[in-house]
């Protein structure tokens, strides 16, 4: 189903005959189609764009062009390397004086710093993009609308997330950007089921705000099917499998990791399939299941948990903990749950100074 965005796009495209107008709407086309998941015409639109203007002869499309590129990094592999586009394309926008451009590719540095952990980086783009939207800049300021609503959020700052939510399904209905709005619905509900795997760490989940949140996945799966998009379907499966871990449901939860890792796709920037099997390994133990969850442990390099940020590693080593000892492997099980109080920790200091960074930000007044 193709959305207004979209057709707006199409509809400019075809009453527009200038090759650099052309071409930054091709761009903007190409950020689309990545968004929502159809990562080969993103593609095709991009190399197209590479090869008439790869030489640099319109800084405007450059910039663009290293958006989309940026934008595609991130949907299709989670890629940290997308932030060395955006940030490129954000320094070009600031050098040429273009506030639109500064602003549009400051939004989408904020939300890949935030998703990164870099939350001086990502404050810092956060101004920039404020400090140079205009009224017509409805691109950048929903994606940093809904930048600040999922922030706010992981800080458990509920009400001020939903006012910045609401600013961004504000700008996203203007737009008519079913991405958006897909957008808006995952990452609330999304950021809410991982917020109820870290309290069950140190507490028992009220089941009432439990099965809230499992509503919140399956409107945002359904909102993602009726507006065909894509982008998201490995990450609901992996919003659903933590619910159903949270439910006792284990046996259904394999299914949805089991398609989780046939994905082959990161479920977070720092995220390895290491967090999935340390969550299928609890499941096959919880189940009894001891050949599956020794054959789950040969698969992993727990290593490679070092790698991840804190908040994956508290969840990750708490699965393990719990699987290690439901087998009887007791020695196991105290190492991993030392290492799930030391990520805590630190995902508590992480969120400290989050919240003081946040706080110039609480107002969602700061953009019109």
């Amino acid at each position: 189903m193709e959305s207004p965005y979209e057709a707006r796009i199409r509809e400019d495209l075809e009453q527009t005959s200038d090759p650099t107008d052309r071409a930054i709407l091709l761009a903007e086309r190409a950020t689309y189609a990545a968004r929502i998941g159809y990562f080969d015409d993103a593609e095709i639109i991009l190399n197209d764009l590479r090869r008439d203007f790869g030489d640099g002869r319109s800084g405007r499309v450059t910039v663009m062009m290293m958006c989309a590129e940026g934008v595609l990094a991130y949907f299709r592999d989670l890629d940290p390397r997308a932030h060395e586009r955006l940030a490129r394309a954000q320094l070009l926008s600031v050098a040429a004086k273009s506030g639109p451009l500064s602003a549009l590719t400051s939004a989408w540095l904020a939300h890949i710093d935030f998703n990164l952990h870099r939350h001086d980086d990502m404050a810092r783009a956060i101004r920039m993009c404020l400090g140079t939207a205009c009224s017509t800049d409805l691109q950048a300021k929903c994606r940093i609308s809904l930048t600040l609503g999922d922030a706010f959020l992981v800080t458990e700052q509920r009400p001020i997330a939903q006012r910045w939510y609401a600013r961004a399904h504000e700008f996203a209905v203007k737009l008519g950007d079913h991405a958006a709005v897909g957008a808006l619905t995952y990452n609330q509900a999304a950021l809410g089921v991982f917020n109820w795997r870290l309290a069950s760490l140190e507490s028992t989940v009220d089941f009432e705000l439990l099965n809230r949140a499992a509503a919140e996945v399956r409107s945002a799966r359904n909102y993602q099917g009726i507006a065909q998009l894509r982008s998201l379907d490995h990450l609901l499966d992996d919003a659903q499998a933590s619910i159903l871990i949270l439910q006792h449901r284990f046996d259904e939860a394999i299914s949805s990791f089991d398609r989780v890792l046939a994905a082959s796709a990161p479920v977070s920037p720092s995220g390895h399939a290491i967090t999935s099997l340390c969550d299928t390994a609890l499941c096959y133990a919880s189940l009894g299941r001891r050949n599956d969850f020794d054959r789950t442990l040969a698969r992993m390099n727990i290593a490679s948990l070092d790698s991840c940020n804190a908040d994956d590693q508290a969840v990750a080593y708490g699965a393990l903990q719990v699987a290690y000892r439901l087998a009887g492997h007791e020695a196991e099980a105290i190492a991993c749950e030392r290492q799930m109080k030391r990520s805590l920790e630190q995902h508590r200091a992480d969120i400290n100074s989050l919240n003081a960074i946040l706080e110039p930000f609480e107002e969602a007044s700061l953009i019109d």
